[in-house]
């Protein structure tokens, strides 16, 4: 019998150290989830990633304010070539047809003189990247309480994250409060409407 015990406790050995060896968080996040390898080698990756700051937090959403500002103020600009091309140009395609619409070179100029047009928008989405990548562990810290309700974890980490970028489009930091307090509330959702 208990050579029975040991020879488990061998086979299950592995896994265990796998576990700890991907990370102290991923194997908190994992608990009693079965998991593949797949799953263990995002949980790595992500736990890889630092965790931000209130401050950092705040100065990525105040990066994400002023790239939408950007992107109003060029697509309100550009909204005669947007049309032209049935709403499907690219930003950056976008900046390229101000020497098209451009009446005088005076106008050229001034569209060149804006502070930063193609810089908020790249800035924008170099911002979102960043506030999304560093929560994604809260995406598997919710994910994991709804195992076993129907769904593969990877489907729930999935649906979670999709969550997590709607709260990142939707944060207002202007409120105060902290990102990961709000997001958890759009994770939830995702994943229980999924």
């Amino acid at each position: 019998m208990e050579e029975e015990e040991a020879a488990s406790e061998d086979e299950s050995a592995p896994e265990k150290e796998d576990l700890d060896a991907i990370s102290e968080f991923s194997h908190a996040a994992i608990g009693e989830v079965k998991v593949n390898d797949s799953v263990k080698m995002y949980l790595k990756e992500i736990g890889k990633v630092d965790l931000l700051t209130a401050a950092q937090e705040t100065e990525l959403a105040k990066r994400i304010v002023k790239g939408n500002e950007a992107k109003a103020l060029l697509e309100s600009k550009l909204y005669p070539a947007y049309k032209e091309q049935g709403g499907t140009l690219e930003y950056a395609d976008w900046y390229r047809k101000i020497d098209a619409y451009g009446d005088s070179p005076e106008s050229k100029a001034k569209y060149d003189q804006e502070d930063g047009i193609g810089h908020g928008i790249d800035g924008r989405q170099g911002a979102k990247d960043q506030l999304i990548t560093a929560n994604l562990r809260l995406v598997i810290s919710i994910a994991k309480h709804y195992v076993g309700r129907g769904m593969h974890f990877l489907d729930l980490i999935q649906e979670g994250n999709m969550g997590l970028m709607k709260a990142v489009e939707k944060f207002d930091y202007t409120k105060g409060f902290k990102f990961s307090t709000y997001a958890t509330w759009w994770i939830r959702q995702a994943i229980t409407r999924a």
